[in-house]
């Protein structure tokens, strides 16, 4: 019984320090990428801000809907790493501005949708939209001059 006791908290400790890694990682790249980050914030923080705060008591927000504001910045920047697609850093402008706009929809939509859909599914599919709307950014807008 000790043993099994003993594996399960070697188990959680490890995956604490995992995900403290994780974190510490994710926060250094943040804060590397920080002013592309708060182009992409500011259109978009202040509507998802209050549509989160109005709709509090209509809509379980799970954290998936508090994931727009990270995840589709990520998978735009994860693009910058391909090869053979020149950008500037006007495109980094504008094409996060966009994004940023577009992802105000996801909370929007997520308030208008009934109550009884299963908000996790809702939470997840919008997310998914709204990285696949950062992939048609990045790819559909030409490199713009500086």
């Amino acid at each position: 019984m000790g043993c099994s006791t003993t594996a399960t908290t070697w188990k959680a400790i490890f995956k604490r320090r995992a995900v403290a890694i994780a974190l510490a990682v994710a926060a250094v790249a943040a804060i590397l990428a920080l002013p592309f980050w708060l182009v992409f914030l500011i259109p978009s923080l202040p509507v998802c801000l209050a549509v989160w705060f109005l709709g509090r008591k209509r809509v379980q927000w799970n954290k998936l809907d508090f994931l727009v504001l990270l995840a589709p910045y990520l998978a735009w920047m994860a693009l910058g790493f391909v090869p053979n697609i020149p950008k500037s850093l006007s495109n980094a402008a504008v094409e996060l501005f966009c994004l940023g706009l577009a992802v105000d929809l996801a909370p929007v939509i997520r308030l208008i949708l009934p109550k009884g859909w299963n908000g996790k599914i809702i939470a997840a599919t919008l997310l998914t939209l709204a990285c696949a709307v950062a992939v048609g950014i990045y790819f559909t807008v030409p490199c713009l001059p500086e």
